[in-house]
């Protein structure tokens, strides 16, 4: 009785063999490419989180400020950026049912090299204050004040392009108008956690803020 059964030959098995790895290759390289576009979008999401976050945060405070005053940072000197990089205010401290306490703050805003990225030359968007007793007057000697105590990074994984430039506070000679233009983007890292200057998204916000409480 003659055996029917045929098994396969090596040259079928080879050919299964490599459509089964091309497969694999090509699904394993689509994977990575969804994920990547995925992380690429969370980083974004919350790139544009931070920037409308420090918006708000800025506009509720210099809405309420007694006097504003800008000015630019830049090194090195001398400074050549055409819009303010820095702005200072004295906002009054609010009791919780709406009315001035009689005390006052000194805030400022700046753009400086993120301390978490030192050398990069990536810059995020600072804010810090101090207490300005009773008095809702700028100090003659501000612009030597270093803010050290109470600062706090706005942009945690975004940055702020080309302070002076594209990202900028512009205050109007009235004092009561301050332009916000935040341009915030993503960087490119690499597989050491060293940021390259390649840049992945970028976001723009801006907003008009009326300070009210101006004299």
């Amino acid at each position: 009785m003659q055996n029917s059964q045929k098994g396969f030959t090596l040259a079928e098995l080879l050919i299964s063999t490599s459509l089964l790895f091309m497969l694999l290759v090509m699904g394993t390289a689509i994977f990575s490419n969804i994920q990547s576009h995925l992380v690429l979008a969370q980083k974004e999401a919350r790139m544009q989180q931070y920037a409308r976050d420090a918006m708000t945060q800025m506009s509720r405070e210099l809405r309420q400020a007694k006097m504003v005053l800008g000015a630019r940072s830049c090194l090195p000197t001398p400074c050549s950026v055409p819009e303010k990089t820095d702005i200072y205010a004295v906002v009054p401290d609010v009791s919780s049912d709406g009315t001035i306490a009689g005390h006052y703050r000194l805030v400022r805003y700046w753009f400086q090299e993120d301390h978490e990225k030192s050398g990069s030359g990536i810059m995020s968007l600072y804010r810090a204050w101090k207490n300005n007793g009773t008095s809702p007057r700028l100090p003659d000697n501000i612009a030597t004040d270093l803010f050290s105590d109470h600062r706090t990074r706005l942009l945690k994984e975004a940055a702020a392009l080309n302070p002076g430039n594209e990202s900028y506070f512009r205050i109007a000679p009235s004092g009561q108008l301050v332009d916000i233009v935040l341009i915030v983007a993503t960087y490119m890292n690499r597989a050491n956690s060293v940021v390259q200057s390649q840049i992945e998204r970028k976001f723009r916000v801006d907003t008009r803020v009326q300070i009210r409480g101006a004299e």
